[in-house]
């Protein structure tokens, strides 16, 4: 069985407040698993969380060169 974090045990990994998570939930711009009124992550929506917000390497790449 996947453990569950919560939000405040969430918070710390991604280096983000409560208060931020709660408005990435509210916009639905991150995956998250709702037991009734609390939230919680599992190590795959944390992952996916990192890769979404993860620049590549150098920066934006100019195709205008």
């Amino acid at each position: 069985m996947t453990k569950l974090l919560t939000l405040s045990e969430t918070a710390p990994i991604l280096n983000l407040s409560v208060i931020t998570i709660r408005r990435l939930i509210k916009k639905r711009e991150i995956p998250f698993h709702r037991i009734g009124h609390k939230f919680f992550f599992t190590d795959e929506d944390i992952n996916t969380i990192i890769s979404q917000s993860a620049s590549p390497v150098g920066g934006v790449k100019n195709d205008h060169t």
